[in-house]
């Protein structure tokens, strides 16, 4: 009997959640970053409610998004204050993607250059053995 409740339980807060993420995904936002960021703003409302909000009222659970991201934006802005340097140092995934390519063609090449190695002296050991 414990275990089915526990169950049933688990599976009703699986299910706020996916409708709470699938609404903030809908408004551009992630649902971690969504649930992060409320406490910063003093709304404590719970994840039943959110569904509740995010099902019925698509109005109230999108101003409520806009919230999290206006104090998303407000934490980046102000971590970028105190660390200047980090605005430099960012890195989209393309500059990730053509980090790692040119990595796999430098190993390619010199796999290359030392098969190229080995057998040059492999050829020139057959060569000293022949004379």
């Amino acid at each position: 009997m414990q275990k089915s409740r526990y169950q049933n339980r688990t599976m009703t807060m699986r299910l706020f959640n996916l409708r709470i993420a699938a609404a903030t995904v809908e408004h551009g936002m992630k649902y971690s970053d969504f649930i992060g960021n409320l406490p910063k703003h003093n709304i404590m409302i719970d994840r039943k409610i959110l569904m509740q909000l995010a099902t019925t009222e698509p109005k109230t659970f999108k101003c409520l998004v806009d919230l999290a991201r206006v104090k998303q934006e407000e934490a980046m802005i102000e971590q970028y204050r105190q660390h200047p340097e980090t605005l430099n140092k960012m890195t989209t995934q393309d500059d990730l993607l053509s980090e790692a390519m040119a990595k796999l063609s430098m190993n390619k090449s010199n796999e290359q250059l030392n098969d190229a190695e080995q057998t040059s002296q492999v050829s020139q050991t057959g060569k000293e053995t022949a004379v």
